[in-house]
């Protein structure tokens, strides 16, 4: 199941957005559930009793508390795998949301084409996350989710993958062997350690610390590689902040002849 929410105080644009998503997540074989909240108080209410969501399409100004504040919220929650799309026709409060890590920020009126690639883009991440490394023991096999996985570290021949449920699956094995296995969001910050860097809580000079409040370091041959890769992280999400503010085609009519102001 694929969660969506969206939340902005005026009824028509939820009602826009609603009947949009929906139209195009029926092309997804897996069902999609759309929750909808008309204040950010009713969302953070429902986040914090354990509800799931993948994507939520959130507007910047609501009257009971500001989106950037919200998203903030989120992030302290350790919503980890939620993506936030913005929504707003204020386009000159961008920089605000890079602490949030928002995957777009989206200008009314909305056009279909953002709101597909939107989708899809979060679709993606949401199938890539649930993708699992395979580990084999003495205990048996076990599949562990690539987005489940904080960090990997290398003990000798016995090779430790922690998670965030906090248990540790242990193998036999070279961790550069593992490195090849793994998708792009993994880096070899050490030769006895591979982070997730979607798990990364602080950056430092010469260490990370990670979400399960364990402090690593990084080599110093390997800084640099590093820091690139966090840089193409960051333009990667500083590009999809400011996809649509730019684009020709932003105020494209939906379908439906309306659009989501």
């Amino acid at each position: 199941m694929f969660f969506i929410g969206i939340c902005d105080d005026e009824l028509s644009t939820c009602s826009m957005l609603e009947t949009e998503i929906a139209s195009i997540c029926c092309q997804f074989g897996n069902r999609v559930d759309i929750e909808v909240f008309y204040s950010g108080r009713d969302l953070i209410k429902y986040l914090q009793q354990g509800h799931l969501m993948d994507l939520l399409f959130l507007d910047i100004m609501l009257p009971d508390i500001d989106g950037v504040e919200i998203g903030s919220i989120i992030r302290m929650m350790k919503c980890r795998t939620l993506q936030i799309a913005y929504i707003s026709s204020d386009v000159g409060r961008t920089m605000e949301l890079f602490a949030v890590r928002p995957m777009r920020f989206l200008v009314k009126p909305l056009g279909r084409m953002e709101l597909v690639s939107t989708i899809c883009d979060s679709y993606n991440y949401y199938l890539e996350d649930r993708q699992c490394f395979p580990v084999r023991n003495r205990e048996g096999s076990f599949n562990i989710r690539f987005g489940d996985i904080i960090y990997f570290e290398s003990d000798r021949k016995i090779v430790k993958v922690y998670t965030v449920d906090k248990l540790i699956y242990r193998y036999y094995g070279r961790l550069e062997d593992s490195l090849v296995r793994l998708p792009g969001s993994f880096s070899h910050i050490h030769k006895s350690y591979i982070i997730n860097r979607e798990h990364i809580k602080f950056n430092r000079a010469g260490q990370v610390t990670m979400t399960n409040e364990i402090t690593l370091p990084v080599s110093r041959s390997r800084r640099s590689a590093f820091k690139r890769q966090l840089m193409a992280d960051e333009l990667r999400s500083a590009g999809r902040l400011t996809t649509g503010l730019d684009e020709p085609g932003n105020t494209e009519i939906l379908p439906s002849g309306r659009e989501v102001r």
